[in-house]
């Protein structure tokens, strides 16, 4: 009995150990997040050409219900979002040279509310030095199509100049019109392309 409690204690230490160990793998894996606002059919289109220069598949998803469909070709990329419906999540899949598995991008696509569009955010992370070197390319190519820093107003009134958060072109003018309003997950906060107030930007 002694002998039996002694193993039991001793695979409950192990699995200790590894479920530290992973936990530990999580934090410090290299990985990657821009947070941005970007009009759908411009998404669409960068992650069409994202999958053309990086040799990417997507898997795209819905939440509820759960449906998925993964889509291997760039030209065939809007016609499959046309048939899928709302997409709530882009998986980009990246298989480095040699692997037999895919590295997961996660790409979550900011909710688009009648006039509010909530922001869109890709955050992603590996331990494949082949596989983290496209992701940073990919997130590179991301920054450089769309612009650094957004008036925030919180759920308080507060309102201040982030400059890790990005807009497309074509969302800021759409916001500038009153096309568009600009929102962040949950709608807790908004956003503004242009200083509210009068404000100016430091």
């Amino acid at each position: 009995m002694a002998s039996r409690s002694g193993k039991m204690r001793r695979v409950s230490a192990q699995t200790s150990i590894a479920s530290l160990q992973a936990t530990s793998r999580l934090i410090t894996m290299p990985s990657v997040t821009v947070q941005f606002h970007m009009l759908f059919d411009e998404l669409v289109e960068f992650i069409a050409d994202m999958m053309l220069q990086h040799s990417l598949a997507v898997e795209l998803e819905r939440f509820c219900p759960t449906t998925t469909c993964v889509v291997t070709a760039p030209a065939d990329l809007p016609d499959e979002i046309s048939r899928f419906g709302h997409v709530d999540r882009i998986w980009l899949l990246y298989k480095p040279a040699r692997a037999r598995k895919y590295e997961r991008f996660n790409l979550h696509v900011g909710r688009l509310r009648e006039k509010r569009l909530e922001q869109s955010h890709l955050g992603a992370g590996t331990d494949k030095a082949e596989a983290f070197k496209t992701l940073k390319k990919i997130a590179d190519q991301l920054k450089k199509r769309t612009n650094p820093g957004v008036w925030v107003i919180g759920a308080t009134g507060h309102v201040g100049f982030m400059k890790i958060f990005r807009v497309s072109p074509g969302a800021a003018n759409a916001a500038r019109a009153g096309n568009l309003e600009l929102t962040g997950p949950g709608s807790t906060q908004s956003f503004r392309v242009d200083p509210p107030d009068g404000r100016q930007t430091k």
